[in-house]
Parts: C-alpha cells; sequence; structure tokens
C-alpha cells in the first residue's frame, strides 16, 4: 500500500504494520530472536513507549530509527495482536545520519555493517546523501580522525578480509586488529594473510624469507623543510576538495604543514597525540625529566 496523505514532519501517528518497510534484509538474518521476543512481550504488556521514526520514499513509510522495536512487532505480531506501530515522520534527507546515531548507541561502532554504512555515506552510494567525515562525526559525537578511520577499514582491506570481518561474531576484528590489517593492507599480501589467519585463531605458517627481510629496520628518512615544502605542493595541487575525500591524504597534509615549518612547532605533536587518543591509547609522550 503506498502513501497518498499523511502526517506532516514531526508528527507522532499510528501506522499500519503493513505500510512499514525495514530496509535491509540483513536485519531479519541477524537478529536475536530471544531478544526480540522478550520486546514484544513488554511492549504488548505496558505499550509502545517511543515512537519509531519514519520518512516518506517512493510512496512507502521507511525506517530512520527504532529497528528492535519495529522487527519484534513484525515477527511477533500475529502472537500478541500488533496492528500498528507508533511512529513519527522525519525528514528523508535526515534519514541517513539519524539511523547512524542509532547505530552508534545499540552496537559497536567497529562492527563490519556501521563501518560500510559509514562508507557508503561518505561516497554517496546506494542513493544515501553524501556525507563528509566531519559531519558524521558531529552527529554520532566522535572526532573526525576516529570515523575516517571506521571508513579506512572498509576501503582498503580486501574482499576475503571484509568476508571474514563480515562472518565475525566473535568480536575478534577489534579496533586495533582492523587498524592493523588495513596498515598490513598497503604492505603485503602474505603478511596480511599471516595476520588474518593468527586472528582467526588458526597457526600462522613459518614466516618466509621475504617477509624476515621486510622486518628489518628500514632505512631512515631525512625529511628537511624543503622536502616537507615540496610534498606538500604536491598534496595542495591536489585541492582541498580532493584532500577531503581520503583520510590518509588529511593526516600527510596536516603533518607535513608541521614539517614545513607552515604551523606551531607544537603542532605535529598534537596531530600524533590525537591520533592515538583516537585509537583508545593513553598519554603518549615519555615523561620527562
Amino acid at each position: 500500500m503506498s502513501v497518498v496523505a499523511g502526517p506532516v514532519v514531526g508528527e507522532v501517528f499510528a501506522l499500519p504494520l503493513e505500510q512499514l518497510e525495514v530496509g535491509d534484509a540483513d536485519n531479519l538474518r541477524a537478529v536475536d530472536r530471544a531478544g526480540l521476543e522478550e520486546l514484544a512481550e513488554s511492549m504488548a504488556r505496558v505499550g509502545q513507549l517511543a515512537p519509531v521514526l519514519v520518512f516518506v520514499e517512493g510512496g512507502r513509510y521507511c525506517l530512520a530509527a527504532g529497528y528492535r522495536r519495529a522487527l519484534a512487532m513484525l515477527l511477533f505480531r500475529e502472537r500478541f495482536g500488533f496492528r500498528a506501530i507508533l511512529a513519527k515522520r522525519v525528514e528523508a534527507e535526515d534519514a541517513d545520519l539519524i539511523r547512524l546515531v542509532e547505530n552508534f548507541q545499540r552496537e559497536d561502532p567497529s562492527t563490519f555493517e556501521t563501518c560500510r554504512y559509514l562508507y557508503e555515506l561518505s561516497r554517496g552510494l546506494n542513493g544515501r546523501r553524501r556525507t563528509s567525515a566531519s559531519e558524521i562525526a558531529q552527529a554520532v559525537g566522535r572526532s573526525t580522525h576516529y570515523v575516517q578511520n571506521l571508513i579506512r577499514f572498509y576501503r582498503v582491506l580486501p574482499d576475503d578480509v571484509r568476508a571474514a570481518w563480515a562472518a565475525d561474531r566473535d568480536r575478534r576484528f577489534t579496533f586495533r586488529v582492523l587498524n592493523e590489517l588495513a596498515r598490513l593492507s598497503s604492505a603485503s599480501d602474505e603478511a596480511l594473510r599471516v595476520r588474518l589467519t593468527a586472528v582467526l585463531g588458526g597457526e600462522p605458517p613459518a614466516k618466509s624469507s621475504q617477509e624476515q627481510r621486510a622486518q628489518r629496520p628500514p632505512t631512515r628518512l631525512r625529511l628537511s623543510h624543503a622536502r616537507a615544502a615540496r610534498l606538500l605542493g604536491r598534496l595542495e595541487a591536489l585541492g582541498e576538495s580532493r584532500l577531503k575525500e581520503d583520510d590518509r591524504a588529511t593526516v600527510a597534509y596536516h603533518l607535513l604543514r608541521a614539517f614545513a615549518g607552515r604551523d606551531g612547532p607544537g603542532s605535529a605533536d598534537a596531530i600524533v597525540d590525537a591520533l592515538i587518543a583516537d585509537l583508545g591509547g593513553g598519554d603518549p609522550r615519555p615523561n620527562r625529566r
């Protein structure tokens, strides 16, 4: 049934369940049915205490927030006699950020689904409004660097690692593990395979001679002010909008500005301190006497 005329934005109303579109079918495959059954029983006994949020798209009411309440009613409507759900209409252009905020509130934000959703938002994929990392960070109450890292995990990891991450039910793919795998993805396929095997609980194979050579201390990089200025010029030639599209380019840009003397003498330390804080570290600076 399509929407002909209905409530205005901001209005709370009773929405027949058959008019509600829940969206991604993965929600139904991965639900905790026992938990939803308890929620449905509670709503049948005391009522629905808060409305779900919906928006109109393609003549249908689509769910923006309140998945657990909606799925509980849909899965157990016959048992408990649910016919309508209390809903509040929101603007369609606000739906993506509303859904994202709900995901951050109810689950670990480094899970596969959330990182994939962040990536799609940042690129404007699947009909979503393209949203910058800073706008996402402001909506969910996290730092821009943290959000950029979650986007980076999904963007840089190869398909086989993504598949293992998506299938993970034991929460082995923590933020630190994902950060390490993302770093290894630019090193070598063999190093990435060894680490992934260890994460999944298998015995990693013996290190090859190539890997042993790769673990030798790298040649010291000398970065003079002049060289930093040249590298900075190459990045600036890409344009501000291009730099903001990639978290690596953003961090490299600000660090090069510090090395080239464009910013204050302590700015490089501040950037690294902020990154370490985002990664869950303590005070990264060594004790000074």
